[in-house]
This record gives structure tokens, sequence and C-alpha cells, in this order.
């Protein structure tokens, strides 16, 4: 999820349950590794031929993904998709105790800027590239119809 949809759906970290916005820095190789375990929340019948397959192969998939439209600070939709990642059992421990280099509280930055979102300095949104080849096709487009 990208940093102006995280704000808008914590509406900037004013939203219950979701007051404090903390910033993650993660190794590359381990993101990678995320990226590459990945399996979709929704079915698509161009990666798995059945149903009953996606469905084995959610329910022991320690990540899953979800494409959701991004947004800008104003939470106007920009027309791209962006994915937004979960974790569970062994790739959210590996998070946690190795891949993680640091975590920041922006909780004060985000509160600071709430109001002002013209006045944040947002980097280019560009594809990823990988460092070992291409990721699998669930990573490179949305499902069709979203």
């Amino acid at each position: 999820m990208s940093l102006p949809g995280l704000l808008h759906a914590t509406d900037w970290g004013r939203a219950p349950g979701h007051e404090r916005i903390l910033l993650s820095w993660v190794h590359r190789r381990g993101f990678e590794q995320l990226l590459h375990q990945a399996v979709p929340e929704e079915f698509d019948p161009t990666l798995y031929g059945q149903k009953n397959s996606w469905r084995l192969a959610t329910r022991f998939a320690c990540t899953l993904v979800r494409w959701t439209s991004d947004v800008d600070v104003h939470g106007k939709t920009l027309g791209h998709h962006t994915p937004a990642f979960s974790l569970r059992g062994p790739a959210m421990r590996q998070l946690q105790e190795v891949w993680v280099e640091r975590v920041e509280d922006r909780t004060g930055w985000v509160a600071a800027h709430r109001g002002r979102p013209s006045e944040l300095e947002l980097p280019v949104v560009r594809p990823y590239r990988c460092l070992k080849g291409e990721l699998p096709g669930l990573l490179c487009r949305p499902i069709e119809g979203r």
C-alpha cells in the first residue's frame, strides 16, 4: 500500500485502532522473498486453473496479496493499483526477527501534515524491479475488472 493510500485508509492516523503510524525499513531480500511467495486473496483463473487449487494455496500461504486502487493524498483514485500484503506464521516471524532493519514512529509527522496534504513531498511511483528475475504474474498486474 502506498503512503497516500495508508494515510487515507487510516484517516491520517485518526481511525480507531490505527492511531499509530509506523515506518518499517525492510531488507530488500526479505521483501523480495515476500513478493515471490505471495498468493492472491482473490481467485485468478490465469494463475490457478481451479478454485480448489487456489483455496488450498491461500489456506497454507504465509503471504497473501490483494490489489487496491491507489489514491492521492486527498483520497482521489489515481487509476492504478497497489498491492497490500497480509502476513502470517513463518513470514510474520521472519519479518519481525530478520528482515526489519528498523522501525520509526511517524505518528507525529502524520499529525503535523494532517490538513496540509499538498505540502507532502512524495516519491514518484515506479514499477518495482526485482533483483532476481521476474515476479509471478499475480504481482505484475491486478485481476481484471478492478
